[in-house]
């Protein structure tokens, strides 16, 4: 029999995000409680988010990852929900045999 994985989400106490401009942005893609599935969406702040895609309750690893994000002072996201196109074409991307 298979060794079972487990994995746990939480929150990250007392991070800070490093001084200095901005390099980067934070793409997050999968399920939320509801959202937009036309496009990807930048969220600015975890009220953004549970405004656009909804509390914990559903797709609890997406809002953790937001969450966990914006406790470390960062400023945006782009969030892609698990019914667009993008997210999608990803999926596909990631299972299609070679």
């Amino acid at each position: 029999m298979a060794d079972r994985i487990t994995v746990t989400t939480g929150t990250v106490a007392g991070v800070q995000s490093p001084a200095g401009p901005r390099v980067a942005r934070f793409i997050i893609a999968g399920q939320t409680q509801f959202g937009p599935t036309d496009a990807p969406r930048v969220v600015r702040n975890l009220r953004d988010y549970v405004n656009t895609f909804g509390a914990r309750s559903g797709g609890a690893n997406m809002y953790d990852a937001a969450e966990t994000f914006f406790a470390t002072g960062s400023d945006d996201t782009v969030t892609v929900t698990s019914g667009s196109t993008l997210a999608a074409a990803c999926n596909a991307d990631a299972v299609a045999p070679t």
